[in-house]
């Protein structure tokens, strides 16, 4: 729900049963074991491996949970010889926060976006 619009159910389950066998969703769990926070990587090239769909379920944001995932995300990308990166809401303040802490930094700005589909 990173567009703070509630999912469709059964659209999130084949998502997340496609992403659970491809290997590039991440996970974690409160000290109860319920699955808080998610990342998953989209796209990997030899130099570089992009997270991508950060989300933190909305009645546990603000402590911690995706700060740690990136995080330990990132240090498995690192130990594999990639460079991590993601985009980021630039309206979004505290997630860009939270990028910034664990290290990472501005490469550049995306302005706009035009999306098609065959009609």
């Amino acid at each position: 729900d990173a567009d703070l619009q509630e999912p469709d159910r059964e659209e999130a389950r084949q998502y997340a049963e496609g992403k659970s066998v491809s290997g590039s969703l991440f996970l974690w769990e409160n000290e109860e074991g319920k699955i808080v926070s998610m990342t998953d990587i989209t796209h990997r090239t030899e130099r570089y491996a992009r997270l991508n769909a950060v989300v933190t379920a909305r009645e546990h944001r603000g402590q911690g949970y995706a700060e740690m995932l990136v995080s330990s995300v990132t240090q498995l990308l690192l130990q594999d010889g990639l460079t991590p990166m993601l985009y980021a809401d630039a309206g979004y303040p505290p997630s860009n926060a939270v990028y910034r802490k664990i290290g990472y930094v501005k490469q550049g700005k995306i302005t706009e976006q035009e999306i098609f589909r065959k009609g």
